[in-house]
């Protein structure tokens, strides 16, 4: 994970992220009462020449489907998924899964990281 945070400077910016972050529900707008216990926030990467990440956080005991509210289902790629055991749960450089569909389920108390190529 350090590797992949050092990887991409849009990360570490010195400003806010205000004008390039969406939040979302698993499903729709998002829920932000505590019973929702689901977020999920697509970050651009525009600005630094770097593809976009689209993160969704389950902290419910149960699994939870989300819906990836942006792009294609070809056009993002798993790169972290804590529900899954090491070392399948980050990606290798490379080695990234891209998603066959824009519904996916969370597993309990996990956070999947997805990416999407920089636009030419």
């Amino acid at each position: 994970m350090i590797a992949f945070r050092k990887s991409r400077r849009m990360l570490g910016r010195s400003r806010f992220w205000r004008d390039d972050l969406r939040w979302y529900g698993a499903v729709g707008e998002p829920d932000l009462t505590h019973e929702s216990r689901s977020i999920a926030w697509r970050l651009r990467g525009a600005q630094f020449d770097e593809g976009d990440l689209y993160v969704m956080i389950n902290s419910r005991d149960q699994p939870l489907k989300f819906h990836i509210q942006e792009g294609r289902a070809k056009d993002w790629q798993r790169v972290v998924e804590t529900n899954l055991p090491s070392p399948e749960d980050i990606a290798e450089p490379g080695s990234e899964r891209l998603l066959v569909s824009l519904d996916y389920e969370v597993g309990p108390r996990s956070v999947v990281v997805l990416t999407r190529k920089a636009s030419s």
